[in-house]
């Protein structure tokens, strides 16, 4: 999942009771991938009293105020591709299957589910009774439709590459055919089919052990068929939204803030709060109307470096802060199609010339841990010490090796391209200056949060600020999604097909300890062809108001506190 705040938190947080040597690290534990397809069977409670009505035992306790930062390009699910857009998605959503506060697969709109021999083939079977919060029947038939929407290449979804291993799913979401006869026999081959109101199967073209954990993210959330044939374009606004989730959308004042409310028909029972979603972007307007008590949370918006040190001072405030981590990497991508970044020279001297850890105290104020590698502590895959270390000597070597000493003959003012939220700017900033310290000369670029990561989905600029969020506790995550060189998430257009075999070796292999040894031969050529830079490892510090009861993170939440359990949320006042 892209990134779209900044980092803010440090790594205080217990580890999770009874979790892996990894949990403890990043307060998460992971579902292994060789027990992942074997959670088959996984059963919930049937849905009764309460819950089956949506009534919420005493009522709405009040009125949950969160700044989510900025406004989502979109809430509806098949274009969910950054962490915003995916928090407000998963209020309103619900998928198959679900985590637990430490990413273990649990049952969601399925109540239990079997997997063949082969590790091909699973048969989810939905809970009894499930409504849409229209009150209308949910079958397996709107699993059916949704998945075949998300691959319609008219739907343009950013996000397929998640769940591609659906058997008939690529080559649905990436046919060029005008000719309906054609489309209509593509959709048809996809891989999902619901056999009854109550069960739907989903073929695989080869085993993925993670497989179950993909379907925790918000674009395989199922949607309404009635609503999107009635209101077209206007189906995933206000008042004519209708999902699954917990909570319903109520109104939304565009680029102001949306008023969600209990959703009576939640198979879990109706939450016990409203919310409030606010979009302040910047770090202290977002502090001062927390102050103000105009919200409750600044939560997608972290405070700058110079705010943590007057929270931390503060005796009121100090008390209020929350602190963990989170399984995400930030950094500096390349469009390899541009000059200079074709020359991998240019590449690895970007990665040498970069002072990570004085990034990390100087504009984050220790909020983060300086990144060596890819992949974040608490993950599978996770390497330590793998990448370049900062070296102002070496990138300048690097540069005259490339042809290009003292920085001489590289474009002037390369455009570098950042979404203008949270401390996104200070952050730009001093890589400005550390590449200026070895004779490259970069023209800062600020974009609308809302539709940055589309512009660089459609044309990145030659460099360009990003960042990745765990979608699912496994590798394949971070090295099939990011880097594969057919992957729509590959914003840089890296091409390596040594890269790609290995990547697409480890997908399918069933040993776990061989799928992490061809991980580890994936990341040695992402370290020496650097389509990016590494910068740091996500660490969060937040702010909630003491009256705000039961916020549980995980290590998926993309920057936004308790996106997968607010609904379980009370506020004390």
């Amino acid at each position: 999942m892209v990134l779209a705040s900044c980092g803010g938190g440090t790594a205080s947080a217990p580890p999770a009771s009874g979790g892996s040597p990894a949990a403890a690290a990043s307060t998460t534990s992971s579902v292994p991938a060789s027990a992942a397809a074997s959670a088959a069977a996984g059963s919930a409670p049937a849905i009764s009293g309460a819950a089956a009505s949506g009534s919420a035992a005493g009522g709405v306790t009040g009125t949950l105020r969160y700044n989510i930062g900025d406004e989502p390009a979109s809430i509806d699910p098949a274009q969910d591709q950054d962490s915003t857009q995916d928090f407000v998605d998963t209020q309103l959503n619900t998928t198959l299957v679900y985590p637990d506060k430490d990413l273990n697969v649990k049952p969601g709109l399925a109540e239990k589910w079997d997997v063949s021999a082969d590790g091909k083939t699973y048969t989810f079977h939905l809970r009894q009774g499930l409504k849409w919060s229209d009150g209308s029947p949910f079958t397996a038939h709107d699993v059916e439709y949704s998945f075949k929407r998300l691959f319609d290449p008219a739907t343009a979804s950013p996000y397929t590459d998640i769940v591609k291993g659906i058997a008939g799913s690529e080559a649905y979401f990436s046919s060029k055919s005008k000719d309906p006869a054609v489309l209509k026999g593509l959709q048809d081959a996809v891989g999902v089919k619901a056999t009854d109101d109550n069960t739907v199967v989903f073929t695989l073209t080869e085993p993925e052990s993670f497989f179950l954990s993909t379907l925790f993210n918000g674009a395989t959330a199922p949607v309404n068929k009635a609503s999107v044939d009635k209101n077209k374009d206007k189906a995933f606004d206000a008042p004519n939204y209708v999902g699954m989730g917990p909570f319903k959308l109520q109104a939304w004042q565009h680029k102001s803030k949306m008023d969600l409310v209990p959703n009576p028909n939640f198979y879990g029972g109706a939450p016990k709060i409203n919310l409030s979603l606010a979009m302040i972007s910047e770090p202290t307007a977002t502090l001062a109307a927390y102050k103000n008590n105009e919200i409750d949370t600044d939560g997608g918006v972290g405070p700058s470096a110079a705010d943590i040190k007057t929270i931390q001072g503060d005796a009121t405030l100090s008390k209020e802060v929350m602190q963990y981590t989170e399984l995400g990497t930030f950094y500096m991508e390349y469009n390899l199609t541009k000059k200079p970044f074709d020359n991998v020279k240019v590449r690895q001297a970007m990665a040498y010339a970069t002072d990570r850890q004085g990034l990390v105290d100087k504009v984050l104020a220790g909020q983060g841990e300086p990144a060596t590698s890819l992949i974040p502590p608490g993950m599978p895959g996770h390497l330590d010490n793998a990448g370049p270390s900062y070296d102002v000597n070496k990138a300048k070597q690097l540069l005259s090796d490339a042809g290009f000493p003292d920085g001489k003959g590289l474009p002037q003012n390369i455009q570098a391209s950042y979404n203008n939220l949270s401390t996104w700017p200070q952050v730009m900033q001093f890589i400005q200056a550390d590449l200026q310290a070895v004779g490259m000369s970069i023209q800062l670029d600020p974009r609308e949060s809302k539709t940055y990561f589309n512009e660089m989905r459609q044309d990145a600029s030659p460099m360009f600020r990003a960042g990745w969020s765990s979608d699912y506790p496994d590798p394949d995550d971070w090295f099939r999604i990011l880097f594969l060189s057919s992957s729509s998430q590959n914003y840089g257009k890296y091409n390596n097909p040594q890269y790609d075999q290995l990547v697409k070796q480890a997908a399918t292999e069933p040993d776990q300890n061989k799928r992490l040894q061809l991980y580890k031969q994936a990341d040695a050529i992402l370290e020496t062809d650097q389509p990016i830079t590494d910068w740091y490892w996500s660490k969060r510090f937040r702010l909630f108001k003491p009256y705000v009861k039961g916020i549980v993170t995980t290590g998926q939440d993309g920057g936004l506190p308790g996106k997968f359990f607010l609904k379980d949320v009370t506020i004390a006042k």
